[in-house]
């Protein structure tokens, strides 16, 4: 929908069909112009990294914990870190942020950063001794420790 292929009334309109007709199978539509529309528009370069003016709130050795949320809608924060404690070891500058509310809406470009945590601080005495974990996180999954 945000790339203009197809409407929300469109999309609304053809999720009730199938609402209706669940053994339905989708219509093949062999349309040479569209397909050429949808590869150019999927394969299209744009830029990962987005400039929102702000500054990152954590840097390289800071220690920082996992948040412990439990949203209503879509998020990326793996469970299993979530209260656990690790250090940030990399920025990679801001990017989209992926979790949608319950309203359907998106937050702004988030600053993201590589946390490395120690396989204890996650699985306890039956970690493997002296492995780490990297995990990649939007600087809203964080909070200073």
């Amino acid at each position: 929908m945000t790339k203009g292929l197809i409407t929300r009334e469109e999309m609304d309109e053809r999720m009730e069909y199938f609402r209706r007709n669940p053994d339905a199978l989708p219509a093949r539509r062999e349309d040479p112009k569209e397909s050429e529309q949808i590869q150019q528009i999927t394969f299209m370069l744009q830029p990962l990294n987005r400039d929102t003016g702000g500054n990152p709130a954590f840097h390289f050795g800071d220690m920082v914990r996992a948040r412990n949320i439990n949203p209503l809608g879509h998020t990326r924060l793996p469970r299993y870190i979530r209260g656990k404690t690790g250090t940030v070891v990399k920025y990679y500058g801001n990017h989209d942020f992926p979790d949608i509310d319950m309203d359907g809406k998106t937050s702004p470009p988030q600053p993201i950063y590589s946390v490395q945590f120690d396989a204890a601080e996650l699985w306890g005495t039956s970690a493997e001794e002296n492995q780490l974990l990297f995990i990649d996180m939007w600087e809203g999954y964080i909070e200073p420790a």
